[in-house]
């Protein structure tokens, strides 16, 4: 298992719903520690940047597509100034059977797409 991913202790399922029990990520959400800084350092960000690429690139070696990426769901371990950020809500992701693979259709929230693919669902 990587640092960057959250650990998964426990699954559960019964005809409705579907239950994963993850390690404990006393920090909070990414989003909420970025909003709560009065001041947010190009080095703050650069260091949680690298974690949650490094979350992001573990995926991928696995050949596992996350499709919802956002400051949400990227938790941090602890409440410490430098914690480890764990990748989290692998619910939109999915196998690919290839790094080459291409993924063609969109998922997520227009809020936080890249202008790029807004663009291109528009035109099509």
């Amino acid at each position: 298992m990587h640092l960057a991913a959250a650990r998964t202790s426990h699954c559960a399922h019964c005809a409705a719903n579907f239950w994963i029990v993850c390690e404990l990520c006393s920090g909070g959400e990414l989003m909420a520690r970025v909003l709560s800084s009065a001041l947010f350092s190009e080095q703050d960000a650069a260091w949680y940047f690298r974690q949650m690429l490094l979350g992001v690139q573990h995926c991928h070696n696995h050949l596992v597509v996350h499709r919802d990426l956002k400051p949400e769901n990227f938790l941090l371990h602890s409440s410490d100034a430098k914690p480890i950020v764990k990748l989290t809500d692998f619910g939109l992701s999915t196998a690919i059977s290839s790094p080459d693979a291409e993924m063609t259709d969109g998922l997520g929230y227009v809020t936080v797409c890249a202008s790029t693919w807004c663009h291109h669902v528009s035109t099509h």
